[in-house]
C-alpha cells in the first residue's frame, strides 16, 4: 500500500520556496563570516611574519612561552585522565593548587583538544592558539563594531585596531591576554539579548560570559564593570527596566554560567587563603597600561623585550647555568621562600654526578 500525505502536515509549493530561500540565506552568511574571518587569519600572518613559518616550534620568548604551552597541554592531558585533580599540577611540588598559582588557561586549551588528540605537541598547539588570539580577537570586535553600527567599514577598522594595536602586539609571549576574543563576543551578546529577549540568545549570552572568565580570569574581574555599565546604558536605551523576560532569561543565564565557573575559580580562593596570595593596588597600578601604551610601545621596554626574545626558527643554546638559574628563580617565587631557599642549598650540596643528571634532565624537559 502507498500511503498518502496529510494535506494538513504537507508544505505549500509557497512553504517550500521560502524554506529554500531561509537556506539559501543561512548559507551564504556562514560562507560571509568564514571569508571575513580568514581574512583576519591573513592580516595576523602579516602582521606576526614570519611565525607563521615556524608553526612547530616557535616561541616568543623563553619564558612565558613554555610555561603556557605547559598549561595548554596539562589541561587537556588532566581533563582525560583525572579531571577532579585538574589544578594539581606538576609544578611547584609539594605544593597544591599550583595551577591557580597563575592563569589556567582552560578555556584556551579547550578550543584546541582536537590537536592534542590529532598527537600535535604542547609547542605546535601553543603556536597555533597565539595566532588564533589575534585572528579570533579581530573577528569578535568586528562582530561588535558590525551589531553596534551596521556598517562593515567601521567594522573591520574596529577589528583591525583591536587585534593590533601596539600594547596587543607587545604582550606576543601572553598568551592568555591575546585571546581578547570573548570580550567584545560578550558585549555583542549582551545588545543582542538586550534587543530580542529570547531563551536563544540568552544562552549564548551566557555562554561568552563564560568562555571569558574561563579563558582568563583577569579578563573575567577587568570586564564585570563595563559588562554592568553596558548593561545599565542598555536598559535605558530599550526600556527594559520592567522586562521581565529581560530579568528572567538574563539572570538565568549569568547565574548558570557562574555556577559553571565555580570549580575554576574555588582554587583560585584556595590558594589565596593557603600561601597569603594576593594583589595589592600597587601591583594593578605597576602593571596596567597607560593611555599611552594603547598608541606606541614604550621604547625601554621594547627593548628589554627584545632583547631577550631570539629569531623565530633559532634554537637558542640550553647551558647548565640557564637551567640552574631557572631552577632557582622558580623556587625563590614560591609561597614559601625560606622552605624554597633551603632547597636550593640542599640541592647544591648534592654530590655533583647527582647535580648533572638534574641539569641533564632539566635541558632535555626545556
Amino acid at each position: 500500500m502507498t500511503s498518502t500525505p496529510n494535506p494538513a502536515t504537507a508544505a505549500t509549493p509557497a512553504e517550500c520556496a521560502e524554506q529554500t530561500m531561509l537556506s539559501r540565506a543561512r548559507s551564504r552568511t556562514l560562507r560571509r563570516e568564514f571569508l571575513i574571518f580568514l581574512g583576519f587569519v591573513v592580516l595576523t600572518a602579516v602582521m606576526t611574519w614570519p611565525w607563521v613559518l615556524h608553526l612547530r616550534d616557535a616561541v616568543a620568548d623563553e619564558g612565558d612561552s613554555y610555561a603556557h604551552a605547559y598549561f595548554l597541554w596539562w589541561d587537556y592531558h588532566q581533563t582525560i585522565h583525572d579531571p577532579l585533580n585538574l589544578f594539581h599540577a606538576t609544578i611547584f611540588y609539594p605544593y597544591r593548587y599550583t595551577l591557580a598559582f597563575g592563569e589556567n588557561d582552560y578555556g584556551i586549551s579547550l578550543l584546541f583538544f582536537p590537536l592534542f588528540a590529532l598527537g600535535f605537541t604542547p609547542l605546535a598547539v601553543h603556536c597555533i592558539a597565539t595566532l588564533s588570539g589575534y585572528a579570533i580577537s579581530g573577528y569578535g570586535a568586528f562582530r561588535l563594531g558590525r551589531t553596534l553600527t551596521g556598517s562593515i567599514a567601521a567594522a573591520c577598522v574596529t577589528g583591525v585596531v583591536f587585534a593590533f594595536c601596539p600594547y596587543h602586539i607587545f604582550k606576543f609571549p601572553h598568551l592568555h591576554y591575546l585571546f581578547t576574543c570573548w570580550i567584545p563576543l560578550t558585549l555583542e551578546a549582551l545588545v543582542l539579548f538586550s534587543r530580542e529577549r529570547t531563551w536563544r540568545r540568552a544562552s549564548w549570552l551566557g555562554m561568552a560570559f563564560f568562555m571569558n572568565a574561563l579563558t582568563c580570569i583577569s579578563w573575567l574581574l577587568l570586564t564585570l564593570i563595563p559588562f554592568a555599565f553596558a548593561t545599565v546604558i542598555l536598559i535605558l536605551r530599550y526600556g527594559l527596566a520592567r522586562d521581565r523576560n529581560f530579568w528572567k532569561r538574563g539572570a538565568t543565564a549569568i547565574v548558570i554560567a557562574l555556577l559553571l565557573l565555580l570549580p575554576f575559580l574555588l582554587p583560585y580562593y584556595r590558594v589565596s587563603k593557603t600561601y597569603g596570595f594576593k594583589r595589592t593596588s600597587e601591583d594593578a597600578e605597576a602593571y596596567s597600561a597607560k593611555l599611552e601604551n594603547w598608541m606606541v610601545v614604550d621604547e625601554a621596554s621594547e627593548r628589554r623585550h627584545l632583547a631577550s626574545r631570539s629569531m623565530i626558527g633559532q634554537r637558542p643554546d640550553i647551558r647548565e647555568q640557564d637551567v640552574w638559574r631557572n631552577i632557582g628563580e622558580n623556587l625563590s617565587r614560591q609561597p614559601q621562600k625560606a622552605s624554597a631557599l633551603d632547597m636550593l642549598h640542599r640541592i647544591a650540596e648534592t654530590p655533583p654526578q647527582v647535580q648533572r643528571r638534574i641539569v641533564r634532565h632539566g635541558a632535555a624537559r626545556a
